[in-house]
C-alpha cells in the first residue's frame, strides 16, 4: 500500500512550512518522512529527501540525527488545538 506518493516541497532558508489537510491526508506521514521517520510497520522506500543538497535518507542514522533539531524538526500539532473549519484559516492563526 502507498500512503503517500509524488510530494514535492521546496522551502527557502529561514522560512516555515505548515502542512494543513484533512484527517489521514498523509500530513504527518510527510512530516516525519522529511526526517527520515517512519511510523511502526512504515517504510520509505523511493524517492529522495534532499535537506540542503544532501539525500538524509543515504545520511545513515548518526547523519540524520545530527540533523534532526538543528536543520528540520517536526512539530506535531496537539488535537486540542486543532484548526476549526468552520471559521477562516488566516483568522485563526493570526490570532494565534
Amino acid at each position: 500500500i502507498t500512503l503517500v506518493h509524488d510530494v514535492s516541497l521546496t522551502l527557502e532558508k529561514g522560512k516555515v512550512l505548515g502542512l494543513i489537510g484533512e484527517s489521514g491526508a498523509g500530513k504527518s506521514t510527510i512530516g516525519l518522512s522529511s526526517m527520515a521517520y517512519g511510523r511502526g510497520g512504515v517504510r520509505i522506500t523511493g524517492g529522495e529527501v534532499i535537506l540542503n543538497g544532501r539525500d538524509i535518507l543515504k545520511a545513515g542514522a548518526k547523519g540524520v540525527r545530527a540533523l534532526r533539531g538543528r536543520e528540520v524538526c517536526y512539530v506535531a500539532q496537539s488535537a486540542a488545538a486543532a484548526f476549526n473549519p468552520a471559521h477562516k484559516l488566516i483568522d485563526q492563526v493570526v490570532e494565534a
